[in-house]
């Protein structure tokens, strides 16, 4: 998801350290991983700000997770209101197939996935791909999301901070030196065009993480990049944040929920996919 023109104060606690409780940023994301992979299902309602075809823009919606594993299912939907008319996004994934649903005020589109195929490259190349938090939380959900925070970043010592809502846990992630090396040096020249672009434009310098103290589920997840030059000390761009709230645990969800989102022709973007995570063209059946 591109960036916001927007800057976000960073916690005082992240900043200055603080003076309550305290825990290791990384073996907290790791707990958070676990405990989601065990829920049966997760419900919960989201807000989400990003940048859509230049504007800034604030969505919200549902997000719906079933099942554990391969077997994971994911939907997401977003309403995005604008001065015109209200824009849908709608986006399912069953672990084979990842359907992406627009509909704005002039047309209806969807397009189509093949979730084996990406595995199967991923696999090939010995590596995730480049994506951006918003294809890992439509196609993976909150699972695949949290586990390339840890893939990507190293996080700092997590602290506590109460809210109306709860007690919560904020932690920094920052990028881990090797991963960071092979994103910014890869041997061709082309590729290293690419990943300098999707660096400054699309992907986090930092990232935040606020997680629930009882739960671990995130209650929200920042996206920022470097600061403006007219920024004052402890400001960051805002590139994009997801909040989750009215959170619910292993309760039925309907199989109707995980089926394509539309009974309309979906274009296959599975080649262009791969692409855009840095991956050659894949063989399928």
């Amino acid at each position: 998801m591109p960036a916001v023109a927007q800057t976000s104060a960073v916690p005082a606690a992240i900043q200055h350290g603080s003076r309550g409780s305290t825990a290791s940023g990384d073996v907290l994301l790791d707990s958070a991983i676990n405990r989601l992979q065990g829920h049966g299902s997760v419900s919960a309602r989201v807000r989400l700000q990003s940048q859509f075809f230049g504007h800034e823009v604030f969505g919200s919606g549902r997000y719906l997770q079933k099942g554990r594993g391969a077997e994971r299912q994911i939907r997401l939907e977003l309403s995005i209101p604008t001065t015109v008319t209200k824009n849908v996004m709608i986006s399912v994934s069953n672990g084979r197939q990842w359907w992406h649903y627009v509909e704005t005020a002039d047309q209806q589109e969807m397009t189509v996935v093949d979730l084996t195929a990406v595995r199967a490259a991923a696999a090939h190349a010995r590596a995730d791909g480049l994506s951006d938090m918003g294809v890992d939380l439509a196609r993976g959900g909150l699972p695949q999301t949290l586990q390339r925070l840890q893939d990507n970043f190293q996080f700092a010592p997590a602290t506590q901070m109460t809210q109306a809502a709860g007690t919560i846990w904020i932690t920094r992630g920052r990028w881990r030196k090797d991963r960071l090396q092979q994103l910014i040096a890869p041997t061709e020249k082309e590729q290293a065009s690419k990943i300098s672009r999707q660096l400054s434009g699309r992907l986090p310098r930092e990232v935040l993480l606020y997680l629930h103290d009882g739960t671990l589920f995130p209650q929200k997840i920042e996206y920022l990049g470097s600061a403006p030059a007219e920024a004052s000390a402890g400001q960051h761009r805002l590139l994009a944040s997801i909040e989750f709230f009215e959170i619910g645990f292993d309760r039925l969800l309907d199989e109707s929920h995980f089926q394509r989102p539309r009974e309309m022709i979906a274009e296959d973007v599975t080649d262009r996919h791969l692409k855009e995570m840095g991956f050659a063209k894949a063989k399928r059946r």
